[in-house]
């Protein structure tokens, strides 16, 4: 790799955090700062995802038992009437990681004709394809779209700057650059093409962040749901998110979390 960001702390305390390498190799050579915003590609699923979920479950609004028709009943089709919220957070829904170019829209129809390659429930299966379906959840439950709702009830009260979906162009010079796309350097615009089609907000990829940032949200999830005298998620959430949620422990993911 051209270059990292390594960050260590215990509780509240960091002593070591340093950037090595390069953030950009070409056309020029920029060197890795300690504040560089990373596209975070799936860490977005546990980050932002799993933890809107279970923050729109202790509201009240949902639960992870819910089957997915409760919310997208187009979904039912082809042997997914039966899929939960669950199955989802822990990929055991038994779709497969296809990937969808389409718009937006279509790609949301395109995941609702998918017929399962495994009996629900049955079989560990990642799937950005549920990720997905999963942040449109949380947009149809709440009313706002996924970075909004995240901004509102994660990153502005934790006090995580740096995290986003969409960094303003301001904010590209700090990017680590990813890949070329149609011929131009991707900084600051996610490389997930899936999130890219879906305007760069998706429950599967899209987050930005910094490694400063998400050692508050690791904080922040080791300290029980609060960091800074704020409170995210109760004990027992977060307590239910990193235990073991597999059917018959088959696979050690958590709601959101591969905790193997």
């Amino acid at each position: 790799i051209p270059g990292a960001v390594l960050l260590v702390g215990r509780k509240n305390e960091i002593f070591y955090w340093k950037a090595y390498g390069n953030r950009e190799i070409s056309p020029e050579k920029i060197k890795m700062e300690k504040y560089t915003i990373f596209d975070l590609a799936s860490i977005t699923k546990p980050v932002a995802t799993a933890t809107s979920i279970m923050i729109l479950v202790e509201e009240g609004k949902m639960s992870v038992n819910d089957k997915v028709i409760k919310y997208i009943p187009e979904f039912g089709k082809n042997r997914k009437e039966e899929i939960t919220i669950k199955m989802l957070l822990t990929h055991y829904s038994g779709l497969s990681n296809r990937k969808f170019h389409n718009t937006p829209t279509k790609i949301i129809e395109r995941i609702c004709e998918e017929t399962p390659i495994c009996k629900p429930n049955s079989e560990f299966n990642y799937s950005c394809l549920g990720y997905i379906m999963l942040g449109k959840i949380v947009e149809l439950v709440s009313g706002k779209s996924l970075d909004v709702f995240t901004k509102e009830k994660i990153f502005e009260p934790l006090g995580m700057k740096d995290t986003m979906f969409n960094p303003p162009e301001k904010l590209w010079s700090r990017c680590a650059s990813t890949t070329y796309r149609d011929g131009k350097l991707l900084k600051g615009k996610v490389n997930d093409m899936q999130a890219y089609v879906m305007g760069g907000v998706a429950g599967n990829a899209g987050l930005f962040s910094t490694a400063c940032d998400l050692s508050i949200f690791v904080r922040c999830i080791l300290n029980e749901g609060i960091y800074n005298k704020v409170r995210i998620l109760n004990t027992e959430t977060v307590s239910i998110m990193i235990s073991k949620a597999s059917p018959l422990n088959k696979n050690e993911y958590g709601l959101g979390w591969n905790i193997s």
